[in-house]
């Protein structure tokens, strides 16, 4: 039997401000964007920052690394997406759903354990939520790691904001890493050092 709907058209000049908004009917678990009809997002784009470095499959030593990550979206289908992604990556995460709540789990998690340590390798975050926005947490986790001595964790904004002030706005706040939605799996993947 087929569904009752019609799926929504959209014009390409619309500006996507959440994954959801460009997404087909059917969720595809391969990329977030569908494959026809949308224009292809920016590639990744790398803040010149002195960062830790990227992960990759395996450390310097040759040991495996398994990078613990938290997901931040106020948009149930994207952070649906963002865990489809990182259980198919077999990463260890957590989420969150908007900045103040990623703020949060960061400083639980970190206070965890004593001294206070980095918990996250990774912090995909969306910018624009309510409670608190992404650019406001990313200062706050910032400030919160270095009056802790914490090592930087990588956060990369994944946002329908594309503009050169948005970028800069996130640069100043911390990010080290933008990308505009829609985003696909394998531009994520590349976050971590996959190809």
């Amino acid at each position: 039997m087929q569904p009752d709907f019609q799926p929504l058209v959209r014009s390409r000049s619309l500006a996507y401000r959440s994954l959801s908004d460009m997404l087909p009917q059917e969720i595809s678990t391969k990329e977030f964007s569908p494959s026809t009809g949308y224009p292809s997002p920016p590639l990744p784009q790398p803040f010149p920052v002195t960062s830790t470095p990227q992960a990759s499959s395996h450390s310097e030593n040759g040991e495996y690394f398994n990078p613990r990550v938290l997901l931040v979206d106020d948009n149930a289908i994207n952070l649906k997406l963002l865990v489809v992604f990182a259980k198919r990556q077999n990463l260890r995460y957590e989420e969150a759903t908007n900045g103040l709540e990623a703020l949060n789990t960061y400083k639980n998690e970190a206070n965890s354990s004593s001294p206070p340590s980095r918990p996250f390798d990774f912090v995909l975050m969306d910018l624009s939520m309510p409670v608190m926005d992404g650019l406001t947490s990313t200062r706050n986790i910032r400030q919160f790691e270095s009056v802790n001595g914490l090592p930087r964790c990588q956060i990369v904004a994944l946002t329908g904001l594309a503009s050169a002030q948005d970028q800069s706005d996130a640069q100043e706040a911390g990010v080290d890493m933008y990308l505009v939605k829609p985003v696909k799996f394998a531009d994520i993947k590349r976050v971590f050092g996959g190809k």
